[in-house]
């Protein structure tokens, strides 16, 4: 069997519509399309905020991005001082931040992982009974959406909540951090 070697350089396709060809190693599982590895990228994006009455800080206004074929890996941050009340947070609008690419329209969405810090998510009214309190949060995701990526609450015993920037102001002192990576299908 010959092998390829290249050495010092890049493998460039000319044509376009071409690329890696896998379908040697298909073991019959019903991939019959999908075998041809000819869109892969990788870079930098602008992640402004989509939602209104929102400001980030200037440490969340880049995303990071790979692209291999229809299907797209991101990670970035959402993160802004409470310091001072500044920068604006109110209103109760959702909270949606920029993707590289449009999820696809009826697509795979796939919900990704954050890590928050200083959420207010209520706190408790009352000591008599747990329906009494406000709901607990059990956990944080985000999901990307036609607009961007969109940021939910799970709560115990109550349903999902999506983070809207009143969840955001937590007072002074402090900051507000959310940490998110998600994947997802784009045309």
């Amino acid at each position: 069997m010959a092998k390829l070697k290249i050495l010092d350089s890049n493998l460039k396709f000319q044509s376009s519509g071409q690329g890696i060809d896998f379908s040697p190693n298909t073991d019959g599982g019903g991939t019959a399309t999908g075998t041809l590895l000819d869109d892969y990228e990788q870079g930098t994006y602008s992640t402004t905020i989509v939602s209104s009455n929102l400001t980030a800080d200037s440490s969340s206004g880049t995303g990071y991005y790979t692209k291999i074929g229809n299907m797209v890996y991101v990670r970035g941050k959402l993160g802004m001082s409470t310091n001072s009340g500044s920068p604006s947070k109110s209103g109760s609008d959702g909270i949606t931040q920029a993707l590289p690419y449009t999820p696809k329209s009826g697509g795979t969405v796939f919900s990704g992982t954050m890590l928050q810090q200083n959420i207010n998510w209520g706190g408790p009214t009352s000591l008599s009974h747990p329906h009494y309190f406000n709901p607990v949060a059990s956990g944080y995701i985000c999901m990307a959406a036609s607009d961007g990526v969109r940021f939910y609450m799970n709560r115990v015993e109550y349903a999902y909540l999506r983070l809207t920037n009143d969840h955001l102001h937590v007072g002074y002192p402090g900051y507000t951090d959310i940490y998110w990576n998600i994947v997802y299908e784009t045309d």
